[in-house]
């Protein structure tokens, strides 16, 4: 199953797209909204230790997506 957001906002510079889901990381374009940096960072946490990945990318704004693991009746994960 994949949740994905997007906004119609600026998106972030593609040079630093690969470090927003790093903890107490900043863009220097964010620096002046109130925030402590650790938000992405806890959204990827906790899907990596439940077996699934959390994605971003620039796509006429900021697009996150979180990929959660397939899991069968009995509760187990199933490969993708």
């Amino acid at each position: 199953m994949v949740l994905e957001w997007k906004d119609k906002g600026p998106g972030v510079p593609e040079e630093k797209l690969p470090r927003i889901f790093d903890r107490f990381y900043r863009c220097d374009e964010a620096r002046s909204i109130k925030g402590s940096g650790v938000g992405l960072y806890i959204v990827k946490y906790i899907m990596e230790r439940h077996g699934g990945t959390a994605e971003a990318e620039n796509d006429d704004g900021l697009n996150i997506q979180l990929y959660f693991p397939e899991r069968s009746q009995d509760g187990e994960d199933i490969d993708r």
